[in-house]
Order: structure tokens, then sequence, then C-alpha cells
């Protein structure tokens, strides 16, 4: 059994390959034949081969041959015909992760027409063990984990190449990125910075406050594609400007904790001029647990306690060294503000925020 070259129907996604990849590829059929068939269903609609296909019509081959050429292979269904397809193509070297995430969504699409339970909210199979389902273990996307078994590959991998699809089409620019976590990461940090930003405005308005705590998102003039460096931050930073434009809403007599790196401490009592505040010690956080550095490793983080004015101040134990172990990346110890609770009193401001804190105002874009 034979076929015509131009009867063969192809309707799949489209794939853009360079032009070099694709010559190479006519080069190759032309010295050697087809040495890998492509596959067709009955109704003679390519599944796997399309690159061939386009190779053989460019050099004129007229008919395949069955079993030699071509083969036929039954699906089941929409669903099982694309997925043949992906198996052949998602794990392309050449193929980007935005190419992956289109792609990912068009299965969502043959998906939920095939199983609309899905798309009206049905779930899957629970994470974890009976005991994760009963404290509470979040239902997995049907669709998500239905992708991941038929490809071999992990629901997170399929989780972000369909966010990073999503994301550039709202944002052609972040489409340079190319990877699916730089460009979710990259929109994270511009949707922090507005939040940044909103906070920073809002903060103007607010009342004056007796003790303030700021912990600066110091730059560090690294560059999130530097794989190099491990110690890259996870948020938006501010430089030395931005920073000493920010108005404190400090009270005529007012008490100030300004945290800053080793790195950093010149342009700490810069501010701290620009602000009105006089320096008065510095407190060092033993972190415990030995962290990054450039130069030496970093086991120690430093806050620099200022006034403004004459504010209270009551400490008759504490010392400028408290001992914690450090948790997530930039979070200050919580034996820190029982130490500002202990001896400042008045209005409490904590200014660029992890989380809320009784008896605080809280602000920052990572307040939890």
């Amino acid at each position: 059994m034979k076929i015509n070259v131009w009867d063969i129907k192809d309707d799949m996604p489209e794939r853009i390959h360079g032009k070099e990849e694709f010559n190479d590829l006519v080069d190759d059929i032309k010295q050697n034949g087809l040495i890998e068939p492509i596959v067709l269903n009955k109704e003679n609609k390519i599944l796997a081969g399309r690159r061939r296909l386009r190779a053989l019509r460019k050099l004129q081959y007229k008919e395949l041959e069955k079993g030699k050429e071509f083969i036929i292979m039954q699906t089941r269904d929409k669903l099982h015909e694309f997925d043949i397809f992906l198996s052949e193509n998602i794990k392309r070297k050449d193929l980007t992760d935005i190419e992956k995430g289109n792609f990912f969504e068009q299965r969502k699409v043959i998906y939920e027409n095939l199983y609309p339970e899905t798309k009206a909210g049905a779930t899957g199979h629970n994470k974890g063990t009976k005991k994760d389902i009963a404290q509470g273990a979040k239902p997995r996307d049907r669709f998500t984990l239905d992708t991941a078994k038929t490809l071999n590959i992990s629901e997170r991998t399929v989780q972000e190449k369909l966010e990073a699809a999503k994301l550039v089409r709202k944002k052609p620019e972040l489409a340079k990125l190319q990877s699916a976590k730089k460009i979710i990461k990259e929109n994270n940090l511009q949707e922090q910075k507005k939040e940044l930003n909103k906070n920073i405005a809002q903060i103007k308005l607010q009342k004056e406050y007796d003790v303030i705590v700021v912990d600066p998102p110091w730059e560090f003039n690294q560059t999130f594609d530097d794989k190099g460096n491990r110690g890259i931050t996870p948020y938006p930073t501010m430089n030395h400007m931005q920073l000493s434009q920010i108005v404190i809403p400090a009270a005529k007599n007012c008490s100030l904790w300004l945290w800053v790196t080793n790195q950093r401490f010149r342009e700490a009592f810069e501010l701290l001029d620009k602000w009105g505040f006089e320096p008065k010690t510095i407190l060092t956080w033993d972190k415990v647990n030995m962290g990054l550095g450039r130069f030496l490793r970093n086991v120690t983080e430093h806050c620099i306690l200022a006034f403004k004015g004459k504010p209270y101040f009551n400490n008759k134990k504490w010392t400028t060294l408290i001992s914690e172990k450090r948790t997530t990346h930039s979070t200050k110890p919580e034996i820190f503000y029982k130490m500002v609770d202990e001896i400042c009193a008045g209005k409490k401001l904590d200014y660029f925020a992890r989380k809320k804190r009784e008896g605080w105002d809280v602000y920052g874009d990572e307040v939890k």
C-alpha cells in the first residue's frame, strides 16, 4: 500500500524550526532516505513526523510506502492524537518553554472538551496519603495531573509552562527571558514593585510613629540571570537614590531601627542623615547557621539604632547581640521584635515588613 505525499492531512500546530536545522534534515533524507517513518491515523492525518513530511515534499517525493516510510496508528480520540504529537515534540531541545506552554494550552482545550466536568472545576486525586488528605491537602488539578502522567513530566513543569505562556501573552516583552521560571519570577517582581510603590505612596498619608523599623530592599548591582551567583535577591530592590526619597513618618521624638547588610553601612548612615536621625549604637544578629557571602560567608546581620529628638527608651537587659536561627530569606528574627516591644513605646511601624504583627502597623509587598 502506498499513499500520495500530498494526500496526507496536516492540521497539527506549526512549529518554528531553524532554517539550518531543517536543511540538515532535508540533506539527510536525500542521502539516506527516510529512516524513521511518519505516523498517520486511519484518515491519513499526520500524527508524528511533520518536519519529515515537509522535507519529503521539498524533495518532491510523490508516494510513500506503508510499513517502510509511513505507519498507521489507531487512535482513541483527538486527545490521544494530540498526545502523540506532543510526545514527539515536547522533549526536543529546541522547543522553548513558551512553545511548550502554548502546546499545553491547546491540549487543555481538547481535554476540557472531552471532559467538560474538568472545566467546571472537577479535580483529580488528592496529594499524599490519607493522613495528608485528612489534614487538608489541596486536590490536584485533573488536567495537570493527566498531562504530567501522559508525558512523564512533573506537574510543576506543566504548571510553570502554562503560566509562562499566559504571562507572555499579557506581557510580550517577557518572551525574551525564554525560561518559564525566569518569566514567572520577573513578573512576580514587577507586581511586587507595583505594590511596593503603592505602599510607599500610601505611607506618606498616615500618622506619625514613635518607633519605626526599616528593612530596606538594598540593591546589590546583581541581575537575576547571573547563574554564577546564588545570592540573588528574590524580591525587587531599590537603589540609594530611591531609598533616600522615602519620607519617614516619624514623630517629633522617634526611635528608628535600620537594618543594614555588611556592604551597605556607608549608605545606611547617609540615609539616617537624610531622614534626620542620629545614630546611637549597632545591634548585631547572630544567625547561627552560616549563609552565603562573596568574600566571607555571612552569619551576621546588623541594625543601627538611631534617635530623632528624645524618644522613650527603657532598656535593662538587652545587649548589642541577639542570637536566633535564620528562617526564610530576609525575614528578621522574632527575638528582635520582642526586644523592641520591651524597650520602646508608642505607635510602631514596620516598614518593608514580611508579615502582620500585633501592635504594629506594617507596610510591605510581602506582608502576609
